[in-house]
């Protein structure tokens, strides 16, 4: 498993879960206790973007289908399962030797909104949602043929009726007894609902993500849908969204001054604050010691923007596409100017990566010059002064004043980000370091992606 380009598929979910690689397996464990003790309820996970809301409401439904015996068994390794249903029963049986009660069977869908975005009534791609799950259990009994005619019936009359259909109504000796007599939405949907936890377990459990993502319209849509015709003693809807968002496009369908947070709390009845990733033991889990100069700055610039989960593994990607494969531009002369790229390289890259990500502007200003004091308060930082010295100063004996240090680290980004040279034979000095047009040209193409059919390796 390739941790920093983690995909939300079965086997990364659980192998997470297992390892714990972010600290977050007692939340979820927690959480399935609130779905197993409550019913008939809609709960929001609240995270920002990027921190992680997809896996955790899937590493908890991955839990309630392997603790869901009247469903087909998961798809995992041996190992794997094995060592999830060894902490799902240290969970559930806290006190040896006594005997505590199980998690109810509870059937589990899972809902992307942003895909379904296109659809015209969200209502209909929940059931089929529903239906598809059930499905792919393929282990239906005597009710299969009920439960596809109960979900068409829905599909039918959230369509509405075609015009032969009315023509045979009215055509009836009592067209009024003939409409009354037909099930109205909810009824239909209680009865496909009803034919579920019959056979697939004590409740339902509908996790919608992405809503945030969606177009207003299709957001505000499925929240009133949801509300009006899911009102079910034995269905649980959890919602993934970050809310600061949802509530923007909530404004975005209703207008900028209505006041989307009570209309939000009519859908939710409870609000579960997503925990904060532990993003130290993410970064260990990524399998990269802190040893080379990018390794630091990176570590320290990415604490201070507060990167999110996703951040991070596009971090990690940007960074083993520039260092990994590639090489710099032939022509170099043997030692100056090599480490004199990679040293730019290694204190530049960390810094542009994460402003690329996080701040646009301030990107922009970095590589135009107007960022000299701004990189100068971040490598001579406490935490980094001491690396910085090591980075800037070898070779002084130790012997530069702070002050050096900070003439030394705005000439190197001087050198890099506002000299223009004229001829390739100009020379910017700077302490051991010789900055020309072609280095400056090697750092540009290196931090821009161009570098990669070079010859010689970066780092030896």
């Amino acid at each position: 498993m390739s941790i920093n380009e983690l995909k939300p598929t079965t086997e990364n979910i659980a192998e997470c879960f297992v390892k714990d690689i972010v600290r977050r397996q007692e939340a979820v464990l927690g959480f399935v206790d609130v779905l197993d003790a409550t019913s008939k309820h809609s709960i929001a996970v609240d995270g920002r973007w990027g921190s992680g809301k997809t896996f955790f409401v899937k590493q908890t439904k991955l839990l309630l289908d392997i603790c869901n015996k009247q469903v087909s068994k998961v798809e995992l390794s041996e190992n794997i399962l094995f060592d999830l249903n060894g902490v799902i029963y240290k969970h559930c049986h806290p006190n040896p030797g006594i005997v505590d009660a199980e998690w109810k069977p509870m059937f589990s869908v899972y809902y992307d909104a942003w895909t379904n975005d296109n659809d015209i009534d969200p209502l209909i791609s929940i059931i089929y949602c529903i239906a598809k799950g059930i499905n792919e259990e393929n282990c239906l009994k005597t009710t299969q043929v009920n439960y596809l005619r109960s979900a068409a019936d829905i599909i039918k009359c959230v369509q509405g009726w075609s015009v032969g259909e009315l023509l045979n109504v009215f055509n009836t000796e009592d067209p009024l007894s003939a409409i009354k007599s037909q099930k109205s939405l909810e009824e239909r949907i209680n009865e496909f609902l009803g034919i579920i936890t019959n056979e697939r377990g004590e409740k339902i459990v509908i996790f919608i993500d992405e809503l945030d993502r969606c177009k207003p319209s299709f957001a505000v849509k499925l929240l009133e849908r949801v509300k009006h015709y899911f009102d079910n003693e034995r269905v649980i809807f959890v919602f993934s969204t970050n809310l600061e968002q949802l509530q923007h496009t909530v404004k975005k369908f209703y207008g900028i001054d209505f006041d989307a947070t009570r209309y939000l709390n009519r859908f939710f009845d409870y609000v579960f604050e997503l925990p904060e990733a532990d993003m130290e033991n993410y970064l260990y889990t990524l399998q990269r010691e802190v040893k080379y100069d990018y390794d630091f700055i990176g570590s320290e610039i990415m604490k201070m923007y507060n990167l999110t989960l996703r951040d991070v593994a596009q971090y990690y990607r940007m960074l083993k596409f520039a260092f990994d494969p590639a090489q710099l531009k032939t022509g170099l002369k043997p030692w100056a100017e090599k480490k004199t790229v990679r040293m730019a390289v290694s204190v530049f890259l960390p810094i542009l990566f994460v402003l690329r990500m996080t701040d646009n502007s301030a990107y922009n200003d970095f590589i135009n010059g107007k960022s000299a004091e701004y990189f100068e308060k971040l490598i001579c930082s406490k935490k980094l002064k001491s690396r910085a010295r090591t980075i800037f100063c070898a070779g002084s004996m130790g012997n530069d004043s702070d002050e050096d240090l900070k003439n030394i680290v705005r000439d190197v980004y001087s050198a890099v980000f506002i000299e223009r040279y004229e001829d390739i034979k100009e020379q910017y000095l700077t302490n051991s370091f010789v900055f020309t047009q072609n280095t400056k040209e090697c750092i540009f193409d290196i931090i821009s992606g161009l570098s990669l059919d070079k010859n010689i390796a970066l780092l030896e």
